[in-house]
């Protein structure tokens, strides 16, 4: 192909790739390769090639090289692959309805492998882009739903313009319903969460199984499937729950309903030029506490979560707590709140959150998180939300002080992990407190990752994916906002580690309350009204019927497994949507949507792993109609609970003045919740296996 006619086809692949994806078409005509595209003079055969300083890649060949790696994957190649379902990994529901799906398989005969075979998945991840030779005969292998394309660097993607038709590929597969993805970048733990992100906003219950596909041999391609397997463990372990999202629409019910609620607007260009300290409860806050106490009315303090405790028992008087969680934050707060008067501290805090702790604070601020059931009925805005307030308080806290214009922003106790041995958490934590309501599972460290000032460190998988969304939100904030991390644990890489020894700060002009007042003083209120248009009863409830006969409907007479058309179809009905724009367009649908989606999508989950394994091609059937009838049984059981619970949102589970939940309030996903469980009683997660045999033997 002479150099004209490479143009002309590159010409017209940027287009096809800009009517899909214009920043990556923008991209890649910004592109100045490193490499070069290369021809010799059995180019028309051998493809051509690309070179790095000098040095051929594929030999001169890339179309044989692309053909000799596809015949190797032909015969086998990586899968990932999800620890296998078991009664007690998830929520009430899907527990339940696996301990079905286990009765009746038995009844029925039907086996499965221990591990996926065949070709079929519905994920395939391409690592390395090459010039393009290999992408037809992949999607063709297996037939692939959606495939990831995935590369270090957009040079390859860049030179294949030239030589590979990407409209025609983009075609065939949108004809046939599949899809494509792009994750590019020199990272590792940025691939890996950037494949992640794609699998969970798309489809993650298919994530069993998923083919890997190796065209390069990359020297970080170890680094990025170790992340990878960390990030796609993650992708159902959050996809969150029933009743989860019924409490948190009742607590936000009962946050908003008085049209005095303060909510969080975010400002429009803001800047503050006072430094901010972000403190966590993390071991290494104990040695910075002489610092913080010395420097407390230079900087302002955001407390989150149980950092109030250990702040406040040393003299240091937060202006700012951050809390998030709707259940079990009433110990924590009542504690201290007995001890001292938290009524100068401002609580910014999700719309979801605990009500029972509401009375102890102040200052109120709300705000909204749009991955949740209450955003699309109640929020008016996107800009009500906290961009990056997930998984725990202190990526709330972090979001905040960057929204809200703080310049600088230095970390202390964000330690996200332990020096594996000795404490995990400040002394003066809560967590060190006479019977603490804490979970077992979050205090398994047993992830290494860098440590901030060297050294070896251990952060657990919640505290990993809280690292993995706080460097991601600092790489993404804007210009002229520095952060330094003064902890003594995990490196949050983009944030400058700094001893407290080598900082000084002056005095604030015109004094720190002020400047507080200022950055906490401009918030809207929530109007009555528009409560009042958000909770319509027979919208919403029409909504989640709608929801629950759709849902029915969709199973009503599912006939096979055989391929991966049946689960496709069946999953699209809970597929995420990620434009938080768009979900309020429709608020009651949505509202209803969320409310069902997180179990709905661990079920399917499980579906997917025991279908991938069936044994036999004349067990399909029989599965799917067992599928079929007990996800029905669910759908009409969550219908009924959902109308239930949100007919009188106002009755709040009563707590005793310890912080315990009464039995009627016990929530079965929340071990915490539990109280003392006799060790041959059914575990109330509902699993139906005895507590000793289930989430007692954990303990």
């Amino acid at each position: 192909m002479d150099a004209k006619k490479r143009q002309k086809l590159r010409t017209r692949n940027l287009q096809a790739i800009g009517n899909i994806l214009p920043p990556l078409a923008d991209a890649l005509k910004r592109h100045n390769p490193l490499s070069k595209l290369v021809f010799d003079d059995d180019a028309e055969d051998g493809g051509g090639d690309v070179t790095v300083n000098g040095v051929p890649v594929y030999g001169g060949r890339a179309r044989d090289f692309a053909a000799e790696k596809v015949e190797k994957f032909h015969r086998g190649g990586l899968r990932i692959v999800m620890p296998k379902p078991e009664p007690g990994m998830f929520d009430e529901h899907t527990n339940g309805f696996l301990q079905a799906l286990d009765q009746r398989t038995a009844e029925e005969g039907i086996r499965f492998r221990d591990t996926p075979e065949g070709p079929d998945a519905y994920y395939l991840i391409v690592f390395g882009i090459g010039l393009g030779y290999h992408l037809e005969a992949l999607a063709r292998e297996g037939a692939p739903e959606f495939i990831v394309l995935v590369d270090q660097s957009l040079d390859f993607l860049c030179h294949s313009l030239e030589v590979f038709d990407w409209g025609q590929f983009i075609d065939s597969m949108l004809s046939r319903n599949r899809r494509i993805a792009f994750a590019i970048d020199p990272n590792p733990q940025t691939l890996s969460i950037m494949i992640a992100n794609i699998v969970e906003n798309w489809n993650p219950p298919s994530v069993d199984g998923t083919r890997v596909f190796m065209l390069d041999d990359w020297p970080v391609e170890s680094q990025v499937m170790q992340a990878l397997d960390v990030e796609m463990g993650k992708v159902l372990s959050f996809m969150g729950f029933f009743n989860d999202e019924i409490i948190m629409l009742r607590n936000t019910y009962n946050a908003l309903g008085s049209g005095q609620a303060k909510v969080y607007r975010r400002p429009n260009n803001p800047k503050v030029d006072v430094p901010v300290f972000l403190v966590a409860s993390g071991p290494s806050l104990d040695e910075n506490i002489p610092f913080i106490r010395e420097n407390q009315d230079k900087a302002v303090i955001i407390s989150n979560g149980t950092a109030l405790r250990s702040l406040l028992i040393n003299g240091i008087t937060p202006d700012i707590q951050i809390e998030t969680e709707n259940v079990l934050v009433y110990p924590l707060v009542a504690l201290v709140g007995e001890k001292f008067d938290l009524s100068s501290i401002c609580l910014i805090a999700s719309t979801t959150v605990d009500s029972h702790i509401l009375d102890f604070f102040g200052d109120v601020i709300f705000f909204f998180r749009s991955a949740l059931s209450p955003y699309p009925l109640f929020c008016e805005s996107e800009r009500n939300c906290l961009l990056n307030p997930d998984p725990t308080v202190v990526n709330a806290g972090l979001s905040f002080a960057q929204e809200t214009g703080f310049q600088d922003i230095y970390f202390f106790g964000v330690d996200l992990g332990t020096r594996g041995q000795g404490r995990h958490h400040s002394k003066d934590s809560y967590h060190y407190t006479e019977n603490p309501i804490v979970v077992p599972e979050d205090l398994i460290f047993n992830i290494p990752v860098p440590g901030n000032f060297g050294g070896p460190f251990f952060s657990s998988m919640g505290f990993a994916f809280t690292l993995t969304n706080l460097v991601a939100a600092i790489g993404a904030s804007g210009p002229g906002i520095r952060h330094f991390n003064c902890s003594d644990g995990a490196l949050i890489e983009g944030a400058q580690p700094e001893k407290v020894s080598s900082l000084s700060f002056a005095d604030i002009p015109g004094g720190k309350k002020q400047a507080v007042e200022k950055i906490i003083g401009g918030f809207p209120t929530y109007p009555k009204a528009r409560f009042e248009k958000a909770w319509n009863e027979d919208r919403l409830f029409a909504a989640v019927n709608g929801f629950a006969d759709r849902l029915i409907g969709a199973f009503e007479g599912l006939e096979s497994f055989e391929d991966k058309s049946a689960l496709v179809r069946a999953t699209d009905f809970f597929r995420p949507l990620v434009d938080k724009t768009s979900l309020l367009q429709k608020r009651f649908d949505h509202t209803a949507l969320q409310i069902f989606r997180g179990t709905c999508l661990l079920m399917m989950g499980t579906v997917e792993y025991f279908a991938n394994r069936l044994s036999a091609p004349e067990h399909h059937r029989a599965f799917a109609k067992i599928v079929g009838e007990e996800i029905i049984v669910v759908a009409e059981n969550l219908r009924k609970k959902a109308v239930e619970i949100l007919s009188d949102p106002t009755v709040v589970p009563a707590i005793t003045n310890e912080g315990a939940i009464e039995p009627e309030g016990v929530i079965p996903e929340v071990s915490a919740s539990w109280g003392s469980v006799p060790r041959n009683a059914p575990c109330p997660c509902g699993s139906g296996k005895r507590y000793k045999q289930c989430h007692g033997s954990m303990t």
